[in-house]
């Protein structure tokens, strides 16, 4: 058995497991090669799991010349590129960003309270359109988290890290997970392994800073740890202490 076709037996198990029929779905679906695939680089022989709120556009503009298609916005996740394009998944480069996940979801606050409330996408319209109440209360929106879990799978500024970067079972699919906190350093090294030179725009930064910005809890930081546990011990962060 080829690693491609052992890849693909453990994709399909993992895709079973969520309750699909992988065998409904061709391997190469045309309506899947589309703008949110423009993170396959096959020039460099890399792809690029874009974890939102990770810096992610900020590398997405920077391999835009080599991209194949126009970056558009998306997040495919690891498990979606191997499923999709296995033989690519199997030879190349694959890497994504993680982050501090207090740091993370507070970025990610800012950011949907910014947004419009209508993006067009119904079941995340109808998840921010419950959190907007929150606007002006950090606390309050951790605490709805807190209590409803499960919204945090609806938005993918919200979603946990290892869904974009791993399977179900927590293994990681990608063969580097470069930290946000030493942005640069990581980039230059990733640059390194591809074979290109060229600078890290900061794109999307977070929303200019507030006259009073939010600020944690010990309660809220405590809600943070469990939402994300996994997050936190698969990529080795530790609670903040203010």
């Amino acid at each position: 058995m080829s690693a491609t076709q052992r890849l693909w037996r453990q994709v399909k198990r993992t895709l079973n497991q969520q309750g699909w029929d992988a065998r409904r779905l061709p391997r190469r679906a045309p309506s899947w090669q589309g703008p949110y695939l423009h993170q396959i680089y096959p020039r460099l022989e890399t792809i690029f799991v874009h974890v939102p709120k990770t810096g992610g556009t900020s590398v997405q503009v920077a391999l835009s010349p080599w991209a194949n298609k126009r970056f558009t916005g998306g997040h495919t996740t690891a498990l979606e590129f191997a499923f999709i394009e296995p033989e690519a998944w199997q030879r190349y480069f694959t890497f994504g960003f993680v982050r501090d996940p207090w740091d993370r979801l507070l970025s990610a606050y800012q950011y949907l309270m910014a947004l419009p409330p209508e993006l067009g996408i119904s079941l995340q319209d109808f998840v921010r359109g419950r959190l907007l109440r929150y606007a002006d209360d950090f606390d309050g929106f951790v605490a709805h988290l807190a209590a409803e879990p499960t919204v945090i799978y609806y938005v993918p500024h919200l979603r946990p890290q290892h869904t974009f970067l791993g399977d179900p079972q927590g293994h990681i699919l990608v063969d580097h997970v470069a930290r946000f906190e030493a942005i640069d350093a990581e980039w230059r090294g990733i640059c390194q392994r591809i074979g290109i030179d060229v600078p890290l725009p900061h794109h999307r930064q977070s929303t200019p800073p507030t006259v009073h910005p939010p600020r944690y809890t010990a309660q809220s930081r405590a809600q943070v740890a469990t939402l994300y546990q996994r997050d936190i011990a698969l990529f080795g962060y530790a609670t903040p202490t203010d």
